[in-house]
């Protein structure tokens, strides 16, 4: 097997489905491409068959990485997406809990206005 080579880099997230699509699509058609005749019993144990197999497992584990690159990209856009909705939430939740602190502050000014009104009718 070759030597694999890490990239990376970026698409634009409306152009990630058609790369995640491409991905998938590679690795079907290398799948679909496989051809290979089943060895008769009595001429199996052969240096033609170890080859043979050797060729169809390298062929595999390159359409295995294909299909994990794929995988691993839709994984992390989901994680990702869920994520903004759980912060979404969590400022909706820090804006609800804000205002709930805004309407006590409100009435703790208000019952010292209260005090001190009524202080200064008791004077």
């Amino acid at each position: 097997m070759e030597n694999r080579i890490t990239l990376q880099y970026s698409v634009e997230e409306s152009q990630l489905k058609f790369e995640a699509h491409r991905l998938v699509s590679n690795a079907i058609a290398r799948l679909n491409s496989i051809v290979c005749d089943e060895p008769l019993a009595a001429s199996i144990i052969s240096m033609s068959t170890v080859h043979e197999l050797t060729s169809l497992r390298k062929e595999l584990a390159s359409i295995d990485i294909l299909l994990s690159d794929a995988s691993v990209i839709i994984e992390n856009y989901i994680d990702y997406k869920h994520q903004q909705k759980l912060e979404s939430i969590s400022e909706v939740s820090n804006a609800s809990s804000d205002m709930a602190n805004l309407e006590q502050l409100q009435n703790k000014i208000q019952n010292f206005k209260d005090k001190i009104g009524s202080h200064e009718n008791a004077d």
